[in-house]
């Protein structure tokens, strides 16, 4: 799958309809992770039944599957440290669609630079 392109018309769908979102994906989408993957599971926000119509959308354009984008492990942000959400930074800026990855969360001198 060629996420950039697939994200790019997922951005001009949502452009198209004047809608903006923001997504904070799980590590995988990162690099933190490397197995193989077909999607995108997103920490943040729930997705929509709207956004859901433009993923679904965007997967018959380029033969994903349905779910390609999906909240699979959203609980997983329970479990990160209190503020993560100000710590995020930007990976992929479209015109109405922003992708964050999540951010430092403090130095630890045992363990050198901590990701969340």
């Amino acid at each position: 799958m060629n996420l950039l392109q697939a994200l790019e018309k997922l951005d001009s769908r949502l452009h198209q309809r004047q809608v903006s979102h923001s997504l904070v994906p799980s590590l995988i989408l990162q690099g933190m992770v490397t197995r193989d993957t077909q999607d995108v599971d997103v920490l943040s926000p729930v997705i929509d039944s709207e956004l859901d119509e433009d993923i679904r959308a965007v997967a018959g354009i380029f033969q994903l599957d349905p779910k390609w984008v999906n909240n699979g492990p959203s609980s997983l942000a329970d479990e990160l440290p209190e503020g993560w959400q100000n710590r995020t930074i930007p990976v992929f800026k479209g015109k109405s669609l922003h992708v964050f990855m999540l951010g430092q969360a403090r130095d630890d001198p045992h363990q050198g630079l901590c990701l969340l």
